[in-house]
């Protein structure tokens, strides 16, 4: 991916969404894997457009991230989140709707600011590096 330098060439991010070949980020997965053990209900929230959803349920899948119920894309924002928001009010809106509908929000992990912004973050945030975003 690094190679490929999406900064550069921003065409080329979709095309890596559809690839469906991201491999896990194994602490990432760790985390994932306890949660689950715990007895949490992980549910991603992406950015992503509509028509990565079938290549990102099976990214995640292929990465070793089985037996989630939840995937929230722009396509799929729960009631009271708006698609044209911006990432942090999408991401906020989408957190605060979950919260809404009795889903208690422990910990959040991402690799940009608006992955937690606006509150309804949880309890924890685990803040990842992302070199694509230059974002620490």
């Amino acid at each position: 991916m690094a190679d490929a330098s999406f900064t550069a060439v921003p065409t080329l991010l979709p095309h890596f969404f559809l690839s469906a070949n991201a491999p896990a980020i194994e602490p990432v997965l760790g985390l994932y894997r306890y949660a689950r053990a715990l007895g949490l209900v992980p549910i991603f929230l992406t950015e992503r457009p509509p028509e990565a959803r079938k290549a990102t349920l099976e990214a995640l899948n292929r990465a070793g991230f089985t037996g989630f119920r939840h995937l929230i894309t722009r396509s799929a924002c729960p009631a009271g989140a708006s698609a044209e928001a911006t990432a942090s009010q999408f991401k906020y809106e989408a957190r605060m709707a979950l919260t809404r509908r009795g889903f208690r929000i422990v910990c959040v992990v991402g690799d940009q600011d608006h992955d937690f912004a606006g509150g309804f973050a949880g309890e924890f945030q685990c803040k990842l590096p992302n070199m694509l975003y230059d974002s620490l």
